[in-house]
């Protein structure tokens, strides 16, 4: 009966936390225990959002990666830094960066967060300073060059 109580808790309030914003699994399973209940009854929990459907870390790891490259115009590499930091398997992230640059042409994304971070400046910047700040946003050397107009001779 007692076990029955926590896996009501544990359900309760992982349905508390998902109604405000998606998690990963994992996420979840972090956000749970840290709240103090028991790990047995949070896997259970877990087990059953899975089989509802409210736990799909494909799902949730798209909708992030799509908001940042849209929002905050983020590169591959940071995006895949920040959804394996939020317990996101190696093989789904690379499933949606293939996903989301179907969908988005990255050196357009990088020319315009380029345009838009520039905009107010007096003077030119460098092509070091363009460059560095590509890559603070996550884009590849191969974007970056691409987006910068370089071209490079082997």
């Amino acid at each position: 009966m007692e076990s029955e109580t926590d896996f009501q808790k544990v359900l309760a309030s992982a349905y508390r936390f998902l109604a405000r914003r998606p998690y990963s699994h994992e996420e979840l399973k972090a956000r749970l225990l840290q709240k103090g209940f028991a790990p047995a009854a949070t896997v259970q929990a877990l087990e059953t959002l899975a089989r509802q459907g409210y736990l799909n870390d494909e799902d949730v790891a798209l909708q992030w990666a799509r908001s940042l490259v849209r929002n905050r115009s983020w590169g591959r590499d940071k995006i895949s830094a920040y959804l394996y930091r939020k317990g996101i398997a190696k093989e789904i992230i690379d499933g949606v960066q293939k996903t989301v640059w179907q969908d988005y042409d990255e050196s357009m994304v990088a020319r315009k967060v380029l345009e838009k971070h520039f905009a107010r400046a007096t003077e030119q910047p460098s092509l070091a300073k363009k460059a560095r700040f590509l890559k603070s946003r996550g884009f590849s050397a191969g974007v970056i060059y691409r987006s910068l107009n370089i071209i490079i001779e082997d």
